[in-house]
């Protein structure tokens, strides 16, 4: 089961508006846009810089990567989720999209509101493959229901 990994204490935190490498090809940027007191119009992030960072190597070393974009969540056991943020109007969102190809940066999915926020169909089978949902959750989470 995929989850958020302890912080190694040695390593400097990661700082909105900083960029992070992920790999020799790869760099994630914490973007403020999504941080408490940014766009008002924009999901905001309810984690911390590191655990957003986290959230996006998860989704890159497990290749959750469609078209330049990519998904991810915070397992907490079959079927449970770490919140990872709020909508503009207050909803919990559960699930990240991430965008880029060499320099990424993401937000908390509103799959409610944008149907381009759902995850792809291949990513949703690898997740219920991986016991990070039940079944019924994939069909909930196409239909924008999560």
């Amino acid at each position: 089961m995929a989850a958020i990994s302890k912080i190694n204490p040695s390593k400097m935190p990661a700082i909105v508006g900083g960029i992070v490498n992920i790999s020799t090809s790869v760099n994630y940027t914490i973007s403020p846009d999504h941080r408490p007191g940014a766009n008002l119009g924009k999901s905001i992030w309810a984690i911390i810089p590191d655990d957003e960072v986290e959230c996006f190597r998860l989704c890159f070393v497990n290749n959750w990567i469609a078209s330049k974009k990519g998904w991810s969540l915070i397992s907490e056991g079959k079927g449970n989720f770490r919140l990872l943020g709020y909508s503009s109007k207050h909803d919990e969102l559960f699930l990240a999209k991430f965008v880029g190809d060499t320099t990424w940066h993401g937000y908390p999915a509103n799959i409610r509101e944008n149907i381009h926020d759902r995850p792809a169909h291949p990513i949703l089978m690898d997740w219920l493959a991986k016991q990070l949902l039940h079944k019924y959750q994939v069909s909930r989470i196409k239909q924008g229901k999560i």
